[in-house]
C-alpha cells in the first residue's frame, strides 16, 4: 500500500516542466518558466510553472494544480490512475486496480502548503491583473488621444440606432492589440470609440464599434481592448441631475439621456451593473444604491436602473437592490420594430425588441420620456 511519504517522495522526483514539455512548448522568461497552456488555445505562453513548488497556474484560463492535477487533466485520469502513472515514471510499482493497493489522505502540512500555494497564486494573479490593466490603460490613453471627436450620428452604428455621439471619438488608423493571455484584436480606421472610466475619471479601457458589420451579423459587433479593465468601469452621459439613470449599452444609455436630459451611465453589460452601482456610490456618497435614495441626505441622488427586458438584464437589475424599470412592448410595437428591418442597419426581420433604444425607435423619444418620467 502506498502512503503519504511514498507519494511525496516520487512526486518530488518528477519535474513538472518536463511533463509540460512532453505536450506543449515551455520557455524561460527571465527566472520563470512559462508554457503554452495545453488546456486552451493561445498565441502567447501564459501558464506559469514552478518546479520548486511543483505547481502550475494559467493566467489565461486559470487552470492550476500540481503534477497529479496535470496528469488528471491531460490524460483524463482519476486521481488513483494519476498516482499510478506518476509512480511508473518514478520507477515505483503501484497497481491501483488491486483492492487496498492505494490509500491516501493529505497530511495537515500538505493541506497547509496547498493553501499557501493557492494564496500565493491569488496574490500573483492580482499583481499580474493590475499590471495588465495598467498597460492597457496606457495604450487606451494613446488611442483615445489619436482618435478624432465626432458629433451627431457620424458613424453607421449611431445612425442605425438613431442616437447621437456624446463626447465619443472615431479612430483614424488601424490598430492591432494583443494580451498576455494570447488574445488579440484588430481595430480598423473609422471605428467608434467609447471610453471606460472609473469613479475617479481614470481611463482604463476602450470599447470599439467597427465602421461596418458583415451581412450575416444580426447585431453590430463591439469589442473591448484585450487585457483592459471592465469591472466597475462606466461612461457618463451629461451633467449631474437629481436622478442617475443606469443602462447596459451605449445606444440604450444615449436613448435614455436624449429622452430625459438626465445624467445617464453606460454600464457596458448586465453583469457589470452591480459593480458600477457600487462605484457610483463611492463617487456620489449621497446616493444609496441599495435603497434608491438616502433619506434626509442633502442633495440625495436617486439611482434608477433602466434594464433590458430580457432574463439577464432583469436578473442583474434585481441583484442591485435599486429601483428599476424595463420597456414593455405590445404586439403592435413588436411588429413595428420588425418593420424597421428595411430602414435601419441594426434591426433583423425576426428580432424582438428588448431595450429602451428599441422603445425609442418604436414609440418615439417623447413616449420614452413619458415612460421614464413616471418612475
Amino acid at each position: 500500500m502506498i502512503n503519504n511519504l511514498d507519494l511525496s517522495s516520487f512526486k518530488s522526483g518528477i519535474r513538472l516542466s518536463s511533463l509540460f514539455s512532453s505536450v506543449t512548448k515551455v520557455e524561460r522568461q527571465g527566472s520563470r518558466l512559462f508554457a503554452s497552456c495545453p488546456f486552451h488555445q493561445e498565441k502567447t505562453p501564459s501558464c506559469k510553472i514552478d518546479d520548486e513548488k511543483g505547481f502550475f497556474y494559467c493566467f489565461g484560463c486559470r487552470e492550476h494544480g500540481d503534477v497529479f492535477a496535470f496528469l488528471q487533466k491531460t490524460g483524463n485520469l482519476s486521481f488513483p490512475e494519476a498516482v499510478e502513472r506518476l509512480a511508473s515514471m518514478a520507477g515505483v510499482g503501484v497497481d491501483c486496480r488491486r483492492r487496498g493497493s492505494f490509500s491516501y489522505e493529505p497530511s495537515k502540512a500538505e493541506l497547509a502548503e496547498c493553501r499557501r500555494q493557492q494564496e500565493a497564486v491569488r496574490q500573483e494573479r492580482q499583481v499580474e491583473q493590475k499590471r495588465s490593466w495598467e498597460e492597457a490603460a496606457s495604450i487606451a490613453e494613446r488611442v483615445w488621444a489619436e482618435s478624432i471627436s465626432i458629433e451627431g450620428t457620424a458613424h453607421p452604428y449611431l445612425e442605425g440606432k438613431g442616437v447621437d455621439a456624446f463626447v465619443l471619438r472615431r479612430t483614424v488608423e488601424d490598430y492591432e492589440f494583443t494580451s498576455a493571455s494570447g488574445g488579440g484584436l484588430d481595430v480598423f480606421a473609422g471605428s467608434l470609440v467609447v471610453p471606460l472610466c472609473d469613479e475617479n475619471s481614470k481611463l482604463w479601457s476602450l470599447q470599439f464599434y467597427p465602421p461596418r458589420k458583415k451581412a450575416d451579423e444580426s447585431k453590430w459587433p463591439r469589442f473591448f481592448m484585450p487585457g483592459g479593465r471592465i469591472k466597475g468601469c462606466f461612461y457618463l452621459l451629461g451633467g449631474e441631475s437629481e436622478r442617475l439613470l443606469l443602462a447596459e449599452g451605449y445606444a440604450t444609455a444615449a436613448s435614455v439621456h436624449m429622452a430625459t436630459g438626465e445624467q445617464t451611465v453606460v454600464c457596458f453589460s448586465s453583469g457589470n451593473m452591480a459593480a458600477v452601482a457600487s462605484a457610483l456610490r463611492r463617487k456620489y456618497p449621497a446616493c444609496d444604491v441599495f435603497t434608491s435614495a438616502t433619506a434626509g441626505a442633502e442633495a440625495a441622488r436617486e439611482i434608477i436602473i433602466c434594464a433590458d427586458a430580457d432574463e439577464a438584464g432583469l436578473k442583474a437589475a434585481k441583484a442591485t437592490g435599486v429601483k428599476y424599470v424595463y420597456p414593455k412592448f405590445d404586439d403592435g410595437g413588436i411588429e413595428r420594430f420588425r418593420s424597421l428591418a428595411g430602414s435601419t442597419t441594426s434591426v433583423q426581420p425576426d428580432a424582438r425588441p428588448s431595450d429602451f433604444n428599441d422603445y425609442a425607435n418604436v414609440y418615439g423619444f417623447e413616449d420614452l420620456k413619458k415612460c421614464l418620467m413616471k418612475i
